[in-house]
């Protein structure tokens, strides 16, 4: 695959992923409003019974937050990979002065 192709491919995936990132926040969100609701009216739900799912939710968003920064690694490394490989190394002068 051609370097802008798979720059292009990489920064794809990466937009994608931030979607379900924030998927996730919405998720998060939504399940501490809930769990807020449920302490001031007991009467509507138990807050200890949504504990369990914001565990998820936080372990859920922290994969996919770590999983973003390995590709921008990934694209910053394949980026100074290419730089490297361009570079006009002519410009350099090698004689031991």
């Amino acid at each position: 695959m051609a370097p802008n192709q798979r720059r292009k491919k990489l920064q794809q995936r990466i937009d994608e992923i931030n979607t379900r990132l924030l998927q996730e926040t919405a998720t998060r969100d939504g399940l501490m409003k809930m769990k807020g609701v449920y302490e001031q009216n007991r009467a509507l739900g138990d807050p200890l019974s949504i504990e369990g799912q914001l565990s998820e939710s936080g372990q859920r968003y922290l994969t996919i937050y770590f999983f973003i920064i390995v590709c921008h690694f990934n694209i910053y490394i394949f980026i100074s990979i290419l730089d490297w490989t361009n570079y006009d190394w002519n410009c350099i002068n090698f004689k031991a002065t």
